[in-house]
């Protein structure tokens, strides 16, 4: 009878004190995804849907394709490009997830002709939220990386590409993307510890915290920032 008083009583605190020191607040960071098209092979079709799992990549009616080029020494790995390369349609990033505020890609060309190379950011709504240029003559082999970046975290999707006699007429490579997440943080360790201590007097019950993982679409470099 004085066990399983005890226990109850131990329950109870448990769940008062849990309630106290557990209380969680959450606490903002930023998670960067990059996508290289590294595990495509050369030749595959990289736009529509279901490749990718936190955008839709696209080019109009025109397809995107890894290319059989590849820029090195500057750029390592696959790259991408229209197909037919010179397009009047822009690449386009449409998002499937949200709050994302920044956004990079490397754009280039190998010294065919001068381009003037953009990415825009637009919301849901298709206004302009941020812009980013570059212009390259034709003695360039590469490019450069571009990035437009929003206070409201409400980049929708990004179009990039060139302007100039050949429009569009550039590759792309690395998209990156910045997404502002919250994880719960605990208040205090010292809560932790009484819990702890508690729970072994509850023989008949366990306690058991939930963990918090981010996840983002694969193949992907991952980096979770406070």
């Amino acid at each position: 009878m004085i066990s399983k008083n005890l226990s109850s009583l131990a329950l109870v605190l448990v769940t008062s004190i849990s309630g106290f020191f557990l209380q969680t607040k959450a606490k903002a960071g930023t998670l960067t995804v990059t996508e290289e098209f590294d595990f495509f092979a050369k030749g595959d079709l990289v736009s529509g849907a279901g490749i990718f799992k936190d955008f839709i990549l696209s080019a109009g009616n025109d397809p995107i394709k890894v290319s059989d080029k590849t820029l090195e020494p500057d750029w390592m790995g696959n790259i991408l490009q229209t197909y037919p390369f010179s397009s009047v349609y822009p690449f386009r990033a449409d998002f499937s997830i949200l709050n994302v505020k920044e956004v990079s890609v490397l754009l280039g060309d190998f010294r065919a002709d001068s381009d003037n190379l953009f990415l825009r950011a637009f919301d849901d709504f298709g206004n302009v939220l941020d812009e980013s240029l570059l212009t390259i003559d034709d003695s360039v082999l590469g490019g450069g990386q571009l990035t437009v970046t929003t206070t409201n975290d409400n980049i929708a999707y990004v179009e990039f590409g060139s302007t100039g006699s050949y429009q569009n007429s550039v590759y792309a490579d690395r998209l990156s993307y910045k997404v502002v997440a919250t994880v719960p943080e605990t208040n205090s360790v010292f809560g932790l510890l009484v819990l702890v201590v508690l729970g072994t007097i509850v023989s008949s019950r366990s306690l058991k915290r939930k963990g918090f993982e981010l996840q983002a679409g694969e193949p992907i470099v991952q980096d979770f920032e406070y």
